[in-house]
């Protein structure tokens, strides 16, 4: 019998090790469903940092999607401009580019090592990584905040504006990885609710 019960113990250990591996670094929130344990991708606080999530102007997968606007005293505008974006979590590069005819603008995506989740920086003034490239979360440079594939012009403060789009996308079956990797939107049942934790900064 205890032979028994040490082999369940040692299968449900195994168990709750490969979800957790699958997982990457996310744990869910069952009151909120939301995923949590992302890094913070600003080296400032996050008191710095103004966001709208879920934003009208976001739909289908990105409907969930985070826009993070730099805020100082009554300044706003563009000063966020150039301003470095780390790693929320780790990965692999599928695609760092632009795509012609999509507003995302200059954008990297970064694939976790279980193929289930991705998260999509866009609007970068500059990308620092490859499609290739190795992502460890927290110390990874992906680029610089910038507006690229926004339109209109920047009345501070508005998001037309310099702006870091940040979007989680979870449960991605074959063809939303391939899409991804195309730079496009996958379907719209791997939008993901999200938190970025700002005491794990770069």
């Amino acid at each position: 019998m205890k032979l028994k019960m040490l082999s369940v113990t040692s299968s449900l250990v195994l168990s709750l090790c490969s979800v957790t591996a699958l997982a990457g670094s996310f744990e869910l929130n069952p009151e909120r469903n939301q995923y949590s344990n992302l890094a913070w991708p600003f080296l400032e606080s996050d008191s710095k940092w103004k966001v709208s999530t879920g934003s009208d102007l976001h739909s289908g997968a990105d409907r969930y999607a985070d826009d993070y606007n730099y805020y100082d005293g009554n300044k706003g505008g563009d000063i966020d401009l150039g301003k470095s974006v780390y790693s929320v979590m780790g990965g692999k590069v599928i695609y760092a580019d632009r795509l012609p005819g999509y507003g995302y603008g200059n954008q990297v995506v970064v694939l976790d090592d279980s193929g289930k989740f991705a998260v999509r920086y866009a609007h970068l003034n500059s990308m620092s990584v490859s499609e290739g490239d190795t992502i460890t979360r927290q110390s990874t440079l992906i680029g610089g905040v910038g507006k690229t594939g926004l339109r209109g012009s920047c009345t501070a403060p508005n998001w037309a504006c310099a702006h870091l789009h940040i979007v989680l996308y979870e449960n991605l079956s074959r063809n939303d990885i391939s899409l991804l990797k195309r730079g496009k939107m996958p379907s719209s049942s791997s939008a993901a609710w999200f938190r970025l934790d700002a005491s794990l900064k770069p």
